[in-house]
């Protein structure tokens, strides 16, 4: 309670030879005497404690440890430790670089703390490390903007990390960014990417796959989908069953007009059209037999001709989805459905 309370010298004192009363937790108030330690002191006891771990998190609270006993050089073997195990985490290694390069940049070797706050700064910008290397880099690096490649990488990170407008405003400097250079359809499909799997902005996220879709390309196609699925996310239902239905028209022997048929159905059945909803599930399942969305387009299809009261469909597609069901649960529930539409159609 003491160390969570943030008072390590209270804990530290309370856990002084407490191990000879307590033998079988001697192991846990090693550690957490060693955990107290590497806050207040002695370092060097707290060092050496977890120097002799062989996990990234250990090796790092060693390496600060040693730096603040004043053993630099030992602290940067520690922090490089944490570089060469397989097990790192993104984060773990931008701490250890946050710290290499704190320490390289104080004995002199500037190329190495350049380095390391630059990856910090480009794949970990999301980090607690990142604002101390965005300073670093302005002061190591002034001459050596981050380019194109590194903005969409620092954009991708953030976005990942749920920083939709950090990472839009890291996409808004790539333009201007010094090479090697990205196009700029590579860059509204990221910020596309970007926004598309943000809650709340899809409505942007069409605008943008509307500008790809224009600028053509390879992904042309698959960006008027994403465009129509972006307006449904934003409640432009009937906008997006138009895109939808103008994709599955033109474009029947792809799997994005295979995508888009289905879609429309789906559509209608999310707003209680069953009639529409059953015909177009029928016409899918004629169409593409072997479609994309053939287990979830027979389960609606069930669902829509139960809906729409064609008992008799509904049940046989019920029995057929718990037949090709998997899941003994997933089969118990088809069957159940089609017992309701065997009832329903007076079977009893």
């Amino acid at each position: 309670v003491a160390l969570a309370q943030g008072d390590a010298k209270l804990a530290l004192s309370m856990l002084s030879g407490l191990e000879q009363g307590l033998p079988l937790l001697a192991a846990d108030i090693q550690r957490w005497r060693a955990e107290a330690a590497s806050t207040v002191g002695p370092y060097g006891e707290a060092a050496s404690y977890f120097a002799a771990r062989s996990t990234p998190d250990a090796m790092l609270k060693a390496a600060a440890a040693f730096e603040r006993a004043g053993e630099i050089a030992r602290a940067r073997a520690q922090s490089e430790r944490v570089l060469s195990n397989d097990h790192r985490s993104r984060l773990q290694e931008a701490t250890a670089r946050g710290m290499r390069a704190r320490l390289a940049e104080g004995t002199g070797d500037k190329a190495t703390a350049a380095a390391d706050v630059r990856w910090v700064a480009v794949h970990a910008p999301d980090s607690p490390a990142a604002k101390e290397a965005d300073l670093a880099l302005a002061r190591l690096s002034p001459e050596r903007a981050l380019t194109a490649e590194e903005l969409m990488a620092r954009a991708r990170a953030l976005a990942d990390a749920g920083r939709t407008d950090d990472s839009l405003h890291a996409l808004d400097r790539v333009a201007s960014a010094p090479p090697p250079k990205v196009t700029k359809l590579d860059e509204l499909h990221a910020r596309a990417d970007i926004l598309y799997k943000t809650r709340g902005r899809s409505l942007e996220a069409a605008h943008v796959l509307d500008e790809c879709a224009t600028v053509g390309g390879a992904h042309a196609m698959e960006d008027e989908f994403h465009a129509a699925r972006a307006l449904a996310r934003a409640d432009h239902d009937d906008e997006a069953i138009a895109r939808m239905t103008l994709i599955a028209r033109h474009h029947p022997n792809t799997t994005w007009g295979d995508e888009a048929q289905y879609f429309v159905p789906y559509l209608h059945l999310l707003h209680g059209d069953w009639k529409t909803a059953a015909s177009g599930f029928d016409e899918y399942a004629q169409k593409y037999p072997t479609g994309v969305e053939r287990r979830e387009a027979l389960r609606n299809r069930a669902i829509a001709h139960l809906m729409n009261q064609s008992f008799t469909s509904a049940r046989k597609l019920f029995e057929q989805v718990a037949a090709e069901e998997s899941d003994p649960l997933a089969a118990a529930r088809a069957l159940s459905m089609a017992a309701l539409g065997a009832l329903r159609d007076g079977d009893r």
